[in-house]
């Protein structure tokens, strides 16, 4: 069964970059970002833009699980609920061997990190607003492998990660 790594977190905890890493470091390795399935001018949360992700999502990780070319697959989002999590995987039709990585900040991490990207164009205060507010969702228990970012860097969080996947891909 392939292996399919969910990485979650907070935004601007670092998932994005370090799935980029992660994936470099194995062979026949997919990568699929959770906010590519919902690309719209201007972003809104209603029923049916949740229905879409979800069904895109689940969509992708299928054709990755299905795929001959791929043995491997990594998901990064922002799943603060364990219910997002079980949404995605309900509207699957492939089986993949999941692993669960959670990604975390302290608020002074993620305050650092924001206004880098900020300053960058990359990221609005709004958004550092509603990653501080998800963050006491993270302190539960999402099965898997918990790991505090502050004072790692990018490198440091994927091979932690990537030791983690091969040590159970294949229990």
């Amino acid at each position: 069964m392939k292996p399919l790594i969910f990485l979650n977190g907070p935004m601007g905890v670092g998932k994005s970059t370090v799935a980029t890493i992660l994936q470099q470091k194995f062979d026949r390795c997919a990568y699929l970002d959770g906010d590519w399935c919902y690309q719209v001018h201007p972003f809104r949360v209603t029923e049916e833009s949740k229905a879409l992700i979800l069904h895109n999502i689940a969509h992708l990780l299928d054709g990755y699980l299905r795929s001959p070319d791929v043995d491997l697959i990594l998901f990064s989002w922002v799943m603060n609920k364990r219910e997002i999590r079980d949404a995605v995987l309900s509207r699957m039709t492939e089986r993949g061997k999941c692993l669960f990585v959670t990604l975390t900040a302290s608020e002074e991490t993620l305050r650092e990190r924001f206004q880098k990207d900020i300053a960058a164009g990359l990221r609005t205060p709004e958004g550092f607003e509603r990653a501080l507010s998800y963050l006491p969702d993270y302190q539960a228990d999402f099965g898997g492998l918990k790991l505090i970012t502050d004072g790692r860097s990018p490198e440091e969080c994927a091979e932690t990660i990537w030791n983690y996947i091969v040590s159970h891909r294949e229990d």
